[in-house]
C-alpha cells in the first residue's frame, strides 16, 4: 500500500455521489415571470413627495421654535391677577355679599 493514497471505502461512496452532481437550473417561465414583475414594479408612478427624514426633522424643528415663541410671547406679557377679577370676586360683586375681613 502506498502511504500517500488516503483513499478509503467511504471516501470512495463520496466521490461518486459528488460526480453525479448537475448544476442547478430553473425553468425558462421562472426568468420570464421574474423579469415581467420587475418592469411592473418600474413602471409604477412615484410620488412625487417622499417623507424623509430630512423633512420631518425640519418640520419637528420648525414646530418647537414656534412653540418656543409663543412661549415667549407669553412670559414677556404675564396676566397680572389684579387685572382681572376672579371668579369668587365676581360672585361676590354679582349677589353684593358682604365678604368677612381676614384681619
Amino acid at each position: 500500500m502506498n502511504k500517500n493514497n488516503t483513499y478509503t471505502p467511504l471516501t470512495d461512496d463520496y466521490l461518486q455521489s459528488v460526480a453525479g452532481m448537475q448544476i442547478a437550473a430553473t425553468d425558462d417561465w421562472f426568468y420570464a415571470r421574474l423579469r415581467a414583475k420587475m418592469e411592473c414594479r418600474q413602471s409604477l408612478p412615484e410620488w412625487s413627495f417622499r417623507l424623509k427624514p430630512v423633512w420631518v426633522i425640519g418640520a419637528l424643528t420648525g414646530l418647537l421654535l414656534v412653540n418656543a415663541w409663543m412661549l415667549g410671547q407669553r412670559i414677556q406679557s404675564p396676566l397680572n391677577a389684579g387685572d382681572t377679577p376672579s371668579a369668587e370676586q365676581l360672585f361676590v360683586q354679582e349677589y353684593n355679599i358682604p365678604v368677612p375681613s381676614n384681619d
